[in-house]
């Protein structure tokens, strides 16, 4: 079989979406028909006899390039008010953290000052136990002597 044939026929494989060498999912280019021609990688560029079906090759490409653009552009299309619908969701989602936010560090706020005002009581009412303690020996003291 031909270098020519064996060009062509990988061509149609891949156009038909039927590779044998080469993986599926890779789509149609100069490289990927001459591996799955098994021939060297610079064979289509470099020989003139090859240049026809280069430019096939080339085009197969751009075709395929803008059918997948044409596609995505369509199936963007059929989703794009569930995505307005999500985006407005994530956004009153955000408003709403940011407002909880603000709530909870109020009440860090409050909860520190309160911690303050009780260790202040705590310590005025150790301080009173402590010094009507001292003034009730002082007399005692004194009473004794």
């Amino acid at each position: 079989m031909s270098k020519m044939q064996k060009l062509t026929d990988a061509f149609e494989r891949l156009k038909s979406g039927n590779p044998i060498r080469i993986s599926k999912s890779r789509k149609i280019s100069p490289s990927a028909v001459e591996d799955e021609a098994g021939v060297g990688r610079s064979l289509l560029r470099n020989n003139d006899e090859y240049k026809h079906l280069l430019q096939q090759i080339v085009n197969a490409k751009r075709d395929q390039s803008q059918g997948a653009k044409s596609g995505n552009n369509k199936k963007l299309s059929s989703v794009d008010p569930r995505i307005k619908e999500l985006t407005q969701d994530l956004e009153k989602s955000k408003s709403d953290k940011k407002a909880l936010q603000k709530k909870y560090d109020k009440l860090l706020a409050c909860n520190a000052e309160l911690t303050q005002v009780i260790l202040e009581k705590r310590f005025e009412l150790h301080m009173d136990k402590i010094s009507s303690g001292v003034v009730d020996n002082v007399l005692n003291y004194k009473e004794k002597q």
